[in-house]
């Protein structure tokens, strides 16, 4: 995937993606199937209205069913959080990993 869709993604959304995540996602070919694609991401946020429901924060993988994870807006941010796709008010996200690579491996037991 190549990084010039960051700047764009970032724009549309009004966040700064987390460096870990964007790295991530534009140096492996291949990833965990519940990590969305960067051209997705767009869309599954405003699908989930993660901008009016939980602004600085971006949703970056599912388990499929009722869970989001998500990260706070930030280049240096690493935590991932997790909440029910009902409820996406920050408040009550809880944290799932303090760090992406331990999310990576945390995400195949989903």
């Amino acid at each position: 995937m190549n990084k010039n869709i960051i700047p764009e993604i970032e724009k549309t959304l009004s966040v700064r993606l987390p460096k870990v995540y964007g790295d991530y996602m534009t140096e492996n070919r291949t990833h965990n199937g519940h990590l969305y694609e960067l051209a997705e991401i767009v869309e599954v946020n405003f699908t989930d209205e993660t901008p009016t429901y939980a602004p600085g924060y971006v949703i970056i993988a599912s388990d499929w069913r009722d869970l989001r994870y998500l990260m706070k807006s930030g280049e240096d941010e690493t935590t991932v959080y997790q909440s029910d796709a009902g409820d996406m008010n920050p408040v009550n996200f809880t944290v799932f990993s303090e760090d992406f690579n331990d999310f990576l491996e945390l995400l195949e037991t989903v």
